[in-house]
Order: C-alpha cells, then structure tokens, then sequence
C-alpha cells in the first residue's frame, strides 16, 4: 500500500511542478486522475476560491465551471475550514446536487477538504465515490489527505514542489540519509528466539494485508476492465450519433442553400413589379388628370342651368322629406306605441314649424304634467340602463362639449374648456351618458349665469377619477338670484332644476357622484367619474 503511495506522489509531484511551469491543463488533468486512483474515486476535482463574488472556479479554466457558494455541504465544510467526509451524501438533508455536484454524477460518497492558508481559504479539493464503489472512504483516507495538504497548498499558491519535501512524503528524509550507523551489539539466544517470533509475526500479518490488496487490486481491475468495455459501447454510439447527425446537417445546408437562393430570385421579382407599379401609377395620374379636364370642358351652360334648378327643388322638399324619412324608419320600432310615436311625429313637425312656436307649446304642456318626473324615475333610475364602458379620447370629449357653443345655445355663452397637464389623453368609460350629463348640467347652469363671462369647463383625473368641474358667474345684479344659489347649497327645493336631476340619477347609475359649490358670485358643478387606464 505505501508502494502505492509513493508512486502517486512521485506522480503528482511531477505534475504540479509541469503545470505550474506550462500552466497546460493536461497536467491538472494528470493530477486529478493520480488522486483518483490513490482514493479510488470515479471524479476528482480541485476549486480556487473567489471570496469578492463567493464563487468556485475550476483550475481547469472550464467557461461553465463556476458556481456560486449558497447553502451546501461545500459552504459548511469552506465555512468550517474542516474536512467533510460523507459516505451516503445524496442523503444528507444539506446536500445541493447543483453545488456540491455540478457534473450530475451519480454519487454514493464525497470528500471535501478545504485547502487552508494561516486563517484564509485557498481552495477545495472535491472526491467523488460512484454508486458501483463497494468501499467507503474512512478515517484513513482523511489521515492521508492530511499528510499530502502541503502537495495541494503548492499547487493553489503556484509554487514548485521542493525536493526536500517530496523526499519527507516519501518517509525519506535528509535526515535519515545522514545519520551515523549504529553498533552491532550482541543478543543473547532467548532474546533472538523471540526477536525472530515476532518477526514472523509481524511478517504473516504483512503478507494478509498484500493478500488483501491484492485482492482488492483484482477486483478493481475487474472494474476498470467492464466500464472500459462499456465507454467504448459508448464511443460506439456517439460516432453512430455524429455520422448521422452529419447526414442531417448535410441535407439541411443543402435545403437552406435552396431556400436562399430562392428568397433572392423572389426578391428580384417584387423590385421588378414595384418599378413596374411605380410606372403604372404615373400613367394612371395623367389619365386621370386628363379626363377630368375633358369632363370640365365637356359642361355646357344648359347643364350647369339644369343642375342649379334641380338643386333649388331639391332643397325646397328637403325639408319634408327628412321628416317623412325619420318617420319612415322609426315606424316599425312603434308599432305597438300608439302615444310614443305620436310624440316623436310631433316633436318632428314643431321643430319645422314656424318660428318654433310648436316646440314651444309642447313643452308649455308637458310643464303642466307630471310626465318628465315620471320617466326620469322610470327609465333613468329604475329602468334597465346598459352601461357601454370603452376607450374614449378626452380630446373628442372636448371637442363634443365645445360643439354646443353653436349647436345648442346658438353662440349665446362662450364655453372655455381646459384640460389638465397630468390627464391621460385615453380612458375607459361611458361617454355618451357623460356627454349627456355635461349637457344637462350646461342647460341647468345656461339659466343663472351672466353671458357675457365665459363658462368654464375643467377636465382633470384624479385619485382614479375622471373629474369635471362645470361653473360660470352668476348675474351679479340680481340679488334674487344669489339667494336662490344660496338656498340651494344648504340643500333648498330642486324640483324644478330638471337638468340637474336628471344628471343626478344618470350619474347614480354610472357609480360617481354630483356636487355643486356657490362662492363669491360663482357657481360651478364637481362631477366624478371612477375610470380606468388602459395601460399599453
């Protein structure tokens, strides 16, 4: 067994002092596999530590093998500055497969032996047991590590093993060599008699420990000699692999070549019918242009005189015939709503009539009735109402409300709309039924303000939000006035403010809120909306 040893050692020794000459990784290779035999391990591996980033790094200089230090049998035995010896590893409860088995081999045993320096870490040093290892490693496998640490303290710090210390490993010192040679002294026969019994002795046990590692040696090459027959079964399949994967590497440059080639012809092909479309469009424009000048001079007078005349009947019966039109489509809608459609044929016919004086007694009469009350409970509060929530630009809302500066008050107010610096230009919510309700409220607020100051319209989000404030000056002369505002904000009769109503319980069911707010001459409506961002 010392035999064995030695030789290692004589090997190893070599091997540092090659690899910290010529830094080749054969040489670490060449140490790695005299530790392995030494211990009988199927992987043997040494690691430089990297304190700064608490990595391992192989001194192989492998791209992938460094690894990071979390929580492990490797970062207990680095944290501990101690051996680790694990004879059933994969069965410890601190056992990380990616730290302390990179490889992913299958393990029964492991050895980690920290290579300490004074109170640093240098590096590790990692042996590995297969699961087709019968022995375990033992104490004695510890004492030996210990006895080589200065071979793996020379190999970290890149330093060339002495002479002298190879010679101590191999338990022959300078020391021994030099000594004086000792007397021979006479020994009497008893004492010869026992010397040679236990001589006997000592050479009977010596020769059942080479027995036994001769045996063991047979049946390691044993081993050596079936996992050599199946890493050339291996080598066999892999070389299969390769010629078949060339096969199909062969097939697939050929069809990429194929496919490229044809890309470039395609190519060819879409320049020459742009360049053809690019003149066909030329073409195309002075056709046209010439064509329109020979309609132009084609027009006589007459058919300029014929169309002007048929544009003036035309206009006369417009307006009849947009009525009889809208009533046309609304007919079947009711069919079985005698008094509705009665009302919308009416409200038709008073918008046309003469200087809008039916208009003007329709609402005269329904004043008189408890029926806008009654449908506002009904179809606004109580009824059915869909909600349609989409996407909708504040900057069309603006647009909207600022329609009714003509459309609706017939430039009587000037509307001032403002939008704030942080509003999202799109949010998602109903804005027809808001649409509505600015409407309402600009009606309510058409009653009570002084036209010659603008009305102010504010659009701002806040707190999830949609927030719009809706105000103007309220006439300052008329004391009257200022105190019905003042009545209402201490919560005065509503009753008549339809628009305001309405826009209360069409804001109800929209799930936002109406305030109103009478200060210093000025009125103005708080509507808030909760919306929502649609996040792109």
């Amino acid at each position: 067994m010392q035999k064995n040893v030695d030789i290692a050692v004589k090997k190893m020794v070599k091997s540092i002092n090659s690899f910290v000459e010529t830094k080749e990784s054969n040489y670490m290779e060449e140490i790695e596999d005299a530790i392995g035999t030494l211990f009988d391990a199927q992987t043997v591996k040494f690691w430089k530590i990297d304190s700064k980033n608490d990595t391992l790094t192989s001194m192989l200089g492998e791209i992938d093998a460094s690894i990071s230090l979390r929580s492990s049998l490797t970062k207990q035995a680095i944290d501990s500055k101690s051996i680790l010896l694990e004879n059933h590893v994969t069965s410890n409860k601190y056992y990380h497969s990616e730290i302390d088995n990179p490889f992913a081999l299958k393990i029964k045993a492991l050895i980690i032996y920290p290579i300490v320096k004074g109170k640093c870490v240098l590096g590790v040093l990692k042996i590995w047991r297969g699961l087709q290892h019968r022995k375990v490693f033992s104490k004695k496998d510890e004492a030996l590590l210990f006895s080589l640490s200065p071979l793996w303290l020379h190999l970290l710090e890149g330093k060339e093993v002495e002479k002298e210390i190879s010679l101590a490993m191999l338990g022959d010192t300078v020391e021994k060599n030099t000594s004086k040679p000792k007397l021979n002294k006479e020994v009497s026969p008893q004492k010869k008699v026992t010397k040679a019994l236990k001589n006997t002795n000592e050479v009977q046990r010596e020769l059942e420990a080479l027995k036994k590692e001769r045996d063991a040696l047979v049946e390691e090459n044993q081993r050596y000699k079936e996992n050599e027959k199946e890493q050339k079964n291996k080598l066999e399949t892999y070389e299969q692999e390769l010629e078949t994967t060339k096969v199909k590497y062969k097939k697939l440059e050929r069809s990429s070549i194929e496919l490229y080639n044809e890309s470039q012809s395609n190519q060819m092909m879409i320049k020459t019918l742009k360049d053809e479309l690019t003149l066909l469009k030329k073409e195309h424009k002075g056709l046209r242009s010439k064509v329109k000048e020979k309609e132009k001079s084609a027009k006589s007078i007459k058919a300029l005189k014929s169309e002007k005349s048929l544009l003036s009947l035309e206009k006369e019966k417009n307006t009849f015939d947009n009525i009889e039109t809208c009533l046309a489509h609304v007919d079947n809608r009711f069919a079985e709503n005698e008094y509705a459609y009665m009302l919308f044929e009416m409200m038709l016919y008073a918008l046309n009539s003469k200087k809008g004086k039916g208009i003007a007694s329709i609402e005269e009469s329904i004043k008189k009735t408890k029926l806008i009350p009654q449908i506002m409970d009904a179809y606004y509060f109580k009824g059915d109402i869909e909600i349609y929530n989409e996407k909708c630009r504040i900057s069309d809302l603006k647009e909207h409300t600022k329609s009714y500066e003509k459309d609706i008050f017939a430039k009587m107010i000037n509307i001032n709309i403002t939008v704030d610096e942080k509003m999202p230009t799109s949010l998602v919510f109903d804005a027809a039924k808001i649409q509505s309700i600015i409407l309402h409220l600009l009606v309510d607020l058409f009653e009570f303000v002084d036209h010659i100051e603008p009305v102010n319209v504010h659009f701002y989000f806040k707190n999830k939000y949609l927030c719009i404030d809706i105000g103007g000056s309220i006439h300052k002369k008329n004391s009257l006035f200022q105190t019905m505002f003042k009545k209402a904000k201490l919560g005065g009769d509503e009753k008549d403010r339809r628009g305001l109503q309405l826009s209360k319980k069409l804001m109800s069911r929209l799930k936002g809120d109406i305030t109103y707010l009478y200060e210093n001459n000025y009125y103005k409506f708080v509507v808030s909306l909760p919306v929502q961002i649609i996040k792109m």
